[in-house]
C-alpha cells in the first residue's frame, strides 16, 4: 500500500497521497476519492517460481478484474518470465482466456466508472456515461439466481433496453411491488 498512518489519522484511516496500490488484495469498498490500482499476480509470487505452481484460474482472474473495476480501480496483473526469459505456457493460456473474454465483454470494462450499487449479491456492475448524458449500466453476473430473476436493488426507473452483451439476446424486465427484476427466461 502507498499509505502513512499518522497520529492525525483515526485507527484504520490512511492518507494515500495521490494514488494507492493495494497488492494481492481488493478493498471491499474500493478507495473512493483516490485513484487506485490493484497489483495482482497469477499465483502467489511476483516472479516465476518453480515452487509456486498453483496459478489462479481464468475465471478467478476475470472476477478479480471485474470486482476491481466495479469499485473504480484499475487492475494490474503481473507476469514473471522464466529464468530463460520465456513465458510459462500456463500464463500464456490464462492471458489467452482473459483476452477472449475481453473481446466479448471489454465494453463493460474499458472507460467505465464504479458501480452505482453498493452491493449486488449475484455479481458486480460498472457504468458508462454516454454522449447523450444517459447512463449505461453493465451487470456482471457471477451467480445467476436459481429462480431466473436478478433483483436490482436501488434501481428506481425501468431500463430503456436490456440485452446480453455477447449474444445480443434481449432480456425481460419485471416490475413487482416497486422493485425491478431482470429475467433470463
Amino acid at each position: 500500500w502507498n499509505h502513512h498512518n499518522t497520529p492525525d489519522n483515526q485507527e484504520g484511516k490512511f492518507w494515500y497521497g495521490d494514488f494507492a496500490t493495494p497488492e494481492q488484495h481488493i478493498p471491499s469498498q474500493g478507495l473512493p476519492g483516490v485513484d487506485w490500482e490493484v497489483c495482482d499476480t497469477l499465483n502467489k509470487t511476483w516472479g516465476w517460481s518453480k515452487h509456486a505452481p498453483n496459478y489462479k484460474s481464468a475465471n478467478t482472474l476475470i472476477h478479480r478484474l471485474v470486482d476491481t473495476v466495479s469499485k473504480g480501480g484499475n487492475y494490474l496483473l503481473n507476469i514473471g518470465p522464466r529464468p530463460d526469459g520465456s513465458i510459462d505456457p500456463r500464463a500464456k493460456k490464462l492471458f489467452g482466456h482473459i483476452g477472449e473474454w475481453m473481446k466479448l465483454y471489454g465494453e463493460a470494462i474499458y472507460s467505465t466508472q464504479a458501480s452505482p450499487f453498493a452491493v449486488l449479491p449475484w455479481g458486480r456492475a460498472t457504468q458508462k456515461t454516454l454522449t447523450n448524458g444517459r447512463q449505461r449500466i453493465y451487470l456482471h453476473v457471477f451467480d445467476w439466481p436459481r429462480n431466473g430473476e436478478l433483483f436490482i436493488p436501488g434501481l428506481k426507473t425501468l431500463p430503456l433496453s436490456l440485452k446480453l452483451l455477447a449474444s445480443e439476446q434481449k432480456l425481460q424486465v419485471i416490475q413487482r411491488q416497486g422493485k425491478i427484476f431482470i429475467s433470463n427466461l
